[in-house]
């Protein structure tokens, strides 16, 4: 109601104001004026009190209209008409006025400025107009004509005002007052009806002023929130032109709604560079030209501490000074307006770099490899990798050498230690490689090939001849990223969700490291010295950031976390990459060209905190998305202690010092197994790996340690087998392991064994002696609590221990002899005796309990009551009683048994078998290596020799009888004896063998032979088929049926006739036989209904004698020896074909002296005969040791002796010896060319007390049983090549070339590497095909060598018979000088440019030498040069000056010629040059008679002679003249009587000479010639032109 005059004089066009300035701006027709006000608040309301204005802007060619104030900009806006209207922009003071935009014509335009959301509002009388205040700020003062698009249109827009403490835009049109919000969204509400023209408006908190002229008065009206509307009375009568509401909030001042963001932080050791991202609104009220111009809070210091550095600054950056170097510090930064300040909610943690540290960054990207500062300053593409996509990148720090992989069809592996010039293709690979890392310390390459989804590795080495394709280190789908930490040996890698860790050394497989989650990771890296993994993962816009600790063989479980936002659409969950450097983990985007850096030490973030991100920007450098990043600092590649970085290499430790053995304190329940240590390395640890399997079980186990011991803790039964190696282990790989070696668990003490039996018998054939064969059943595994070693045997008599024995080889038997001297058995045995017999067997542990006593007597001879029977069921043992004992079912016929040793012998798929008859496994009798002889035999019959322990076998081969032996003890020893030439259609025959006569018998076909065995060559016919006896006890008319056995007490063979069914036994020395059993006499018991003669097969023991015929298909009959006509059966369920005696009785030897020879004196042991020899074998004889004469009677040979041989070379023994034979020759393989060894050679047989190596001497015991050292020798082979051969360039076309011969015999060295007389050792040196060299040293110049060229030389060594391969070594040789690469000429100069490469460093001066092309007697050189050994240098040469020309026109040669660093010169390529076209060369003048001065055409250079100039001058001291005329070039002679012109003076003496000219010019004068003029027709005399005056 109350009104105050503010301004009179003139209307008022427009009005606003600047609340914090308290500054009221008003419009005239033409001025600005600006008023200060002040306001009060009291009780009643708030008091405006107007101070004194200034005019701000006077218009003198305008009228003004609306006026708006920028309170935040400090700029004033106004509409100006002079004819058009137009939108004025002035500072706050009035200063600097611009119009902005002409505007369509009109008035009544009102203003608002918003310079909080960024935009200035007028309106037309249709339509309400927004521009952005960024368009009315432009410093182009053009006054453009608005083209803009309007936001709201009204039929009449007669007014608009802009409330920013709604904030809405209200506006008068037609029907009434509206409103919108500033967004322009919706459709506008109506907030009163009308029917009065509005003339002005104003508004505040939802409430509307507004003014209208009602007929003459002027009236206000007020709605509030749009309803009902409150009038005024009638005012003042004149109209309301402009109105302002005058709030603060209608002026709000700016306050942040978020604080800066993509804060970046790039550091150096003292300092940081910190940029940002000014906060962006959240509400889209605020355009882009919204109020920005923020004041930034700085807060820092060191992590955890108190001391605070804050300052302020209104930039995007800020510099952190005087910072700790290696350190973390905590950031803040807030951010203010002058409405209000926004406190940063979180800390940021960044890191200082180390001091010292001059890193480059090398990025793997689309375009090639980009090496640049590490903030990304100086970047560039490196010009000697490929611009093509670069998958990886790796740098060796210690041998500055990069690698890279090349990505296309197929990708590369490259090395460079200068990437702008050379590189080595290392590896071509069809697979995708990526992620390429480096182990450091090894110099190995690891990468992924995506295809098959493994890690690989090869060697980083350039020189890469001979190199291993890269090895699959593990497979593990899919394999998306890896990383390498070499000073521990491990390297990690992300297989689908997972991160594993895996020792590079192979020792473990790979263990989980990041178990499984629901978010994957994307990148890993490693901080090498710290052992902190670090790997990124995506959640929505951030990226979180992870870190733990780990060792070589473990990960710690727990591990920290930061959650960071990196980028504006980076978030780390698509492919990303991540390395460590300097403290710092750097973030690469691969489909960006970024990389991101932020603080490594995660642990120390905490609640409040966050880290900061760093951006690297590669200024100037377009390359595409980043695939790989890497440093070039030794700090990211640190090498232990201990260990230089010229030292580098795969490290792997030495094999341990000895095989795994089972340590002496074990128990069966501590098993410990111990080896000795490698050699220590003293920048790795070692661990040793023992791998083993046990028992039959071929599952390889294995146990880890860092000690020389671990404990098996398989609960392994007692004496379990153990096969084990152990390998030692760096950080970075193995050594081979140790020999596999063999041990035992520990045994129990064994349980006691069951069973004994014992059979009295005579053993030695015609002799008194008695002895017993001893027979027990043998302990299983775990019966023997593990492998019974042996068994032990006692003998009591009266309950006295008469004899304590052991087996032999763990037999399960044994007879009862002593050894009481050499070589002479005794039996302990006494005849009528009562014994008891105990059997305990013995392993590791001890001797288990003694059996039962089994008694027996020695009043008779005691034959085990069984045989074996032969039938359709196979063999068994069988009783008396028709019970079996054992079952053979695998024996077939035929077969033979040794009853001594209770051994069967049979052949069975074209082989032969032994196998116990009390069980146990076959085993094959015969080697391999006969196996095609046997599948050519039909066995028909076997027999048994037993004193020679020897196995024979009748067999058909294409129907001829042959007859062949294979000793028991030698299994390649299976040999022919005899073949008949006859052929036999039986094939039914029985064999028997008499050990003592050396003869064997068969019977076929009904006739009986006899083959003498010590003469082998015709068999005996003792009987004729069908034969029949006509005088009693004839052998020859005996019809013999197929039984045949040997009694070899008696020597007599059983038969059996086949006409009287009798068993006979006959005598080949008295060709007599006699009735033993008569079919006649035979009583039989009430049943019996058979009788089984005649017999079919017949067997013996010293009490009964056992036959079968084919008819008695499941009986054995058999009578006593004492009572031999009382039948008796045995009752088999099979057809029987044949039997065999179990009674050792019947298997007799003879005395030991007989069985053995001597071996007690030297002299009589074998001594060894080289008979030939190769350069790798020698063959040896030696004789075979004859029986004594005592034993010619007795037996016909030793039992097969087995020879021993002992080969050294020095005193070493050689591998694989000593080695067995049992012939008395043998060929000494793998030998040495042209090396002495010693060989001796022992013999022992199974009864020999000498056995293998020693000799029991009653003196001094077992004393070595070996014959006399030999000396034997082979012959030359091929020599060993030369080794370390080297070339090393010594000039253009010399090498020096040295090399390591083979060694030769000399200072107690033995090793013959020349394998030849040392005497002969020559190398033969080779430059390609030619043979250059002869020499016996090991360094030599090699001379004409190609120059500038890898020049291949090859050596070998010969020794006089042989020659080793050759072995290449190739030689860069220096280069000759270089060709020029520019060259000119004058007409009597040339000049030669050279650029110097590399390859010219080895010389050190140059000159260039020119001589003509047809005389080389004249030479030209030009200064030397001295070279600067820099690739690229510039040298220019200059040969022929004015003071010594060169011809003109004239070919000449030219050639640089090099001083080099030897002192020596060479020359380079020739080149010719021609020089430029000159003037003609000299003519040369004559006079001949008359007066006729000729001369001849001279060399015209080039350029065709145009014409002579003969010139005469007068010989006079006192007067000048000189004349001269022209000639054309056609004419070469003068008549001189005719030349007045040239000749003036009468009797004057003229000196004349000729030029000849061309286009260049005259020539050099001729020679002279001196004329005198006497008169005019004119004579004179010449000069010699040798004497001819100057030109």
């Amino acid at each position: 109601e109350n009104f105050i005059k503010v301004y009179n004089n003139s209307t008022v066009k427009g009005i606003d104001f600047h609340f914090e300035r308290s500054e009221l701006y008003l419009t005239t027709s033409n001025e600005i004026r600006k008023l200060n006000f002040n306001l009060t608040k009291t009780g009643e309301g708030v008091v405006i009190s107007l101070l004194p204005g200034e005019t701000v802007l006077v218009s003198r060619d305008a009228t003004l209209g609306a006026i708006a104030v920028d309170w935040l900009n400090n700029h004033l806006y106004w509409i100006e008409y002079s004819g058009t209207a137009k939108l004025v922009r002035a500072d706050i003071d009035g200063s600097s006025p611009c119009c902005v935009y002409s505007l369509e014509s009109g008035h009544n335009i009102s203003l608002f400025v918003d310079p909080l959301h960024g935009y200035i509002y007028w309106n037309s009388q249709t339509e309400l107009l927004r521009v952005s205040l960024s368009e009315v700020q432009s410093e182009d003062c053009a006054c453009a004509d608005f083209s803009g698009n309007s936001n709201i249109t009204d039929a009449n827009l007669y007014e608009f005002i802009l409330d920013l403490s709604d904030p809405i835009i209200y506006y008068a049109g037609v029907g009434g007052i509206n409103s919108v919000t500033l967004e322009f969204m919706g459709p506008s509400s109506f907030v009163t009806s009308l029917s009065i023209d509005v003339t002005a408006m104003g508004s505040y908190d939802n409430t509307v002023i507004y003014s209208a002229n009602v007929g003459e008065s002027v009236f206000l009206f007020v709605n509030i929130d749009g309803g009902s509307t409150i009038e005024s009375s009638a005012l003042i009568s004149s109209p309301i032109s402009v109105m302002r509401s005058m709030r603060q909030s209608l002026q709000p001042l700016p306050i942040p709604d978020s604080l800066p963001t993509n804060v970046r932080v790039f550091t150096t050791s003292t300092q940081a560079v910190v940029n940002w991202d000014m906060p962006q609104y959240t509400s889209e009220l605020f355009g882009d030209s919204a109020f920005r111009q923020w004041t930034y809070i700085i807060k820092y210091s060191l992590l955890g501490s108190m001391d605070e550095v804050v300052f302020n600054t209104t930039e995007l950056m800020a510099t952190l000074t005087n910072l700790n170097p290696g350190s973390l510090y905590e950031m803040s930064i807030s951010v203010s307006g002058s409405g209000g300040e926004l406190m940063a909610e979180e800390a940021l943690v960044f890191s200082t770099e180390l001091p010292g540290t001059v890193t480059q960054i090398l990025v793997g990207a689309d375009k090639g490899v980009i090496q640049a500062n590490v903030d990304g300053t100086s970047a560039s593409i490196i010009g000697g990798i490929d611009s093509t996509a670069t998958n990886g990148i790796a740098y060796d720090t210690w041998s500055n050498v990069y690698y890279w992989i090349i990505r296309g069809g197929q990708s590369t592996v490259f090395a460079a230690t200068d990437p702008n010039s050379e590189r080595d293709k290392l590896y071509m690979r069809r697979d995708f490689p990526l992620s390429l890392k480096l182990d450091w310390i090894t110099q190995t390459l690891y990468w992924i090939e995506q295809s098959e989804s493994v890690i690989v590795r090869a060697s980083a080495l350039s020189d890469t001849a001979g190199i291993p394709e890269p090895e699959v280190v593990l497979h593990s789908p899919p394999i998306t990223a890896l990383a390498i930490d070499s000073l521990h040996g491990v390297l990690f890698y992300i297989s689908g969700d997972t991160i594993y860790l895996k020792t590079l050394n192979g020792l473990m497989d790979q263990l989980t490291c990041v178990p499984s989650s629901t978010v994957t990771p994307t990148a890993i890296a490693v901080d090498s010295v710290e052992s902190v993994l670090y790997w990124i993962h995506g959640r929505e816009d951030f990226t979180t950031i992870n870190s733990l600790h780990y060792s070589e063989q473990s990960c710690d479980e727990s591990f920290n976390s930061v959650e960071v936002y990196i980028a504006p659409g980076f978030n780390g969950a698509s492919e990303s990459g991540l390395e460590y450097y300097s403290g710092k983990l750097y973030i690469s985007d691969f489909n960006s060209d970024k990389v991101y850096t932020v603080a490594a030490n995660i642990s120390a973030i905490e609640v409040g905190q966050t880290l900061a991100i760093g951006r690297i920007d590669f200024a100037n450098v377009e390359f595409g998305s980043i695939r790989d990043i890497a440093f070039t600092s030794n700090s990211t590649q640190p090498i232990p202690d201990g260990l230089i970085a010229d030292m580098r290499g795969n490290f792997a430790p030495s094999t341990p010092g000895s095989p795994p053995q089972l340590d002496p304190l074990s128990n069966s329940t501590n098993i410990i197994v111990t080896w000795s240590p490698s050699d220590q390395l003293p920048f790795s640890p070692i661990w040793y790996k023992l791998s083993y399997t046990t028992g039959a079980s071929s599952e390889m186990k294995s146990i880890i340690s860092s000690g020389t011991s671990v404990t098996l803790t398989d609960m392994l039964p007692p004496y379990t087998s153990v096969l084990a190696s152990v390998t030692a282990y760096s950080l970075w790989s193995a050594s081979e392991p140790t020999e596999s070696a063999t041990f035992f668990t520990p045994p129990q003490v064994p349980g006691p064994v069951n069973t004994v039996r014992a059979y009295v018998y005579n053993p030695v054939r015609g002799a008194s002696n008695i002895t017993a064969l001893v027979v027990w059943d043998g302990l299983t595994h775990l019966e023997a609590g593990g492998i019974v070693t042996n068994y032990g045997i006692r003998l009591y008599r009266g309950g006295s221990l008469q004899l304590e024995l052991a087996s032999i080889d763990n037999s399960t038997q044994i007879v009862l002899e002593e050894r009481s001297e050499r070589n002479i058995l005794s039996y302990p045995l006494v005849g009528n005796a009562n014994y008891s017999i105990t059997v305990f067997a013995i392993n590791q542990a001890g001797n288990g309990p003694e059996s039962q006593n089994f008694t027996f007597s020695t009043s008779g001879l005691s034959s085990p009551e069984e045989i074996v029977v032969f039938g359709s069921s196979g063999a068994e043992v069988v009783g008396l009683d028709g019970m079996q004992s054992s079952a053979l079912q695998e024996v077939t016929a035929p077969l033979t048994v040794n009853t001594i040793e209770r051994e069967v012998y049979w052949y069975s798929n074209q082989t032969l078998y032994r196998k116990s008859i009390d069980g146990g496994i076959e085993v094959a009798l015969v080697s391999s290596s006969h196996a095609s002889t046997l599948k050519s035999l039909f066995p028909v019959a076997f027999a048994y020799e037993w004193v020679g322990h020897t196995v024979y076998m009748a067999a058909l081969r294409d129907g001829h009888f042959t007859l062949w032996r294979v000793p028991i003890r030698n299994p390649d020893g299976f040999e022919l004896v005899y073949e008949d030439s006859a052929t036999y259609a039986e094939l039914r025959v029985n064999l028997a063998v008499d050990s003592f006569k050396g003869l064997a018998y068969w019977l076929a076909q009904g006739v009986l032979y006899k083959l003498d065995l010590t003469n082998p060559t015709a068999a005996e016919t003792l009987t004729a088929a069908g034969g029949r006896r006509k005088r009693a006890g004839s052998l020859q008319e005996v019809d013999l049926a197929p039984a045949l056995t040997l009694d070899s007490a008696s020597g007599l063979l059983w038969v059996s006739d086949a006409s009287t069914g009798d068993i006979l036994t006959c005598s080949i020395t008295s060709n007599m036989c006699g009735v033993e059993v008569s079919a006649s006499a035979l009583q039989m018991s009430s049943g019996q209904a058979e009788i089984g003669l005649p017999a079919s097969s017949i067997t013996l023991d010293e009490e009964r004698i056992y036959w079968t015929n084919d008819n008695s298909s499941d009986i054995v009959f058999f009578v006593d020896r004492t009572s031999p006509t009382v039948l008796q059966m045995i009752l088999v369920g099979s057809n029987i074909s044949s039997l065999y005696s179990t009674s050792p009785g019947i298997q007799p030897f003879p005395s030991s002296n007989c069985l053995s020879p001597d071996f007690g004196d030297v002299a009589d042991r074998p001594m060894p005969r080289q008979i030939a020899n190769s350069n790798t074998s020698v063959t040896v004889e030696w004789d075979e040791p004859a029986l004594p004469p005592e034993c010619s009677g007795v037996t016909y040979s030793f039992p097969p002796l087995e020879y021993i041989l002992e080969l050294r070379l020095g005193e070493t023994l050689i591998a694989g010896y000593p080695i067995a034979t049992y012939n008395t020759e043998y060929t000494l393989t793998g030998l040495q060319p042209y090396t002495e060894y010693e060989l001796k050679v022992s013999a022992s047989n199974q009864y020999t007390m000498a056995r293998f190596y020693f000799h029991y001497d009653e003196m001094t015991g077992m004393v070595e049983a070996f014959g006399p050292d030999v000396d034997v020798m082979t012959s030359e082979g091929v020599p060993l090549k030369p080794v370390n051969v080297t070339a090393i360039p010594k000039g253009t076309r010399e090498a020096a070339v040295s090399w390591d011969g083979p060694y030769v015999p000399h200072d107690g060295l033995i090793v013959n590497e020349l394998r030849g007389d040392p005497n002969n050792l020559l190398f033969f040196v080779y430059v390609g095909e030619d043979l250059v060299e002869t020499t016996n040293i090991t360094e030599i110049i090699v001379h004409s060598l190609v120059p500038g060229t890898i020049n291949t030389i090859m050596v070998q060594t010969s020794n006089g018979v042989f020659e080793s391969e050759l072995v290449s070594v190739e030689v860069l040789t220096w280069a000759l000088p270089p060709a020029p690469t520019n060259t000119s000429s004058t007409n009597y100069s040339i000049s030669a440019t050279f650029v110097l490469e590399t390859k010219h460093f080895e010389i050190n001066l140059i000159y260039l030498r020119v001589w003509e092309e047809t005389h080389e007697d004249e030479v030209y050189v030009s200064e030397n040069q001295t070279v600067a050994s820099e690739s690229g240098q510039v040298m220019s040469f200059t040969v022929g000056y004015v003071t010594k020309p060169l011809k003109a026109f004239t070919v000449y040669n030219v050639e640089a010629v090099a001083t080099y660093l030897n002192n020596e010169l060479d020359n380079g390529k020739i080149f010719n040059i021609t020089t430029g076209v000159g003037v003609p060369e000299s003519p040369v003048i004559m006079l001949v008679d008359n007066g006729i001065l000729k001369w001849s055409e001279p060399r015209s250079n080039g350029a065709i002679i145009t014409s002579y100039i003969v010139n005469a001058m007068l010989d006079s001291e006192t007067q000048d003249e000189e004349n001269e005329m022209s000639l054309p070039s056609s004419q070469r002679e003068l008549d001189l009587t005719k030349s007045e012109e040239l000749l003036k003076q009468k009797m004057a003496q003229y000196i004349i000479r000729v030029f000849a000219r061309n286009e260049i010019g005259h020539s050099k004068s001729s020679n002279t010639i001196l004329v005198t003029r006497t008169d005019v027709s004119g004579t004179g005399q010449g000069t010699d032109p040798s004497s001819a005056g100057p030109s």
